[in-house]
């Protein structure tokens, strides 16, 4: 197995534990996955039940892409470019590590160095899913290089 494949099965492994985290965390402090049912038992408005059903959408597509990076399935690649724009939005960093344990460590990060490392990270493993799934359509079935026509 090549170095880059391990690297591509490293950030799936990071994609599932961050949704592992969130659910852990859930249902030890009552927030994120657990705070979802009890806002559909009661009425809302509408957009907020939207940006809930959407949210649960967007962790579902991280956990399938985490899944399908594991699995080395390069043709999945898409995924990561459709989550781009997501994790920007929702902050869900790809390496969730380094965010979390900032506090911890009693690093004090202003809120802008958080969104250009959140910009940076996620630029870096969009580009390197790019080169990735590239360096899998010229191998061949047996892992061999394959000549480029």
């Amino acid at each position: 197995m090549k170095s880059i494949d391990k690297l591509a099965m490293g950030m799936g492994a990071l994609d599932i534990a961050n949704i592992v985290w969130m659910i852990v965390q859930g249902m030890l402090h009552g927030s994120a996955f657990n705070s979802f049912i009890p806002d559909f038992s009661r009425p809302s408005p509408p957009l907020f039940v939207i940006l809930h059903v959407f949210t649960i959408f967007v962790y579902i597509l991280i956990l399938a892409c985490g899944i399908t990076l594991v699995l080395r399935l390069s043709r999945f690649a898409w995924l990561n470019y459709i989550l781009f724009p997501l994790r920007l939005a929702f902050f869900l960093p790809t390496l969730f590590p380094v965010f979390m344990l900032a506090e911890p460590l009693g690093l004090v990060v202003h809120p802008y160095v958080n969104i250009g490392l959140l910009v940076a990270t996620e630029v870096a493993c969009c580009a390197f899913i790019f080169y990735w799934r590239r360096s899998h359509r010229r191998r061949s079935s047996t892992g061999a290089s394959a000549p480029i026509a």
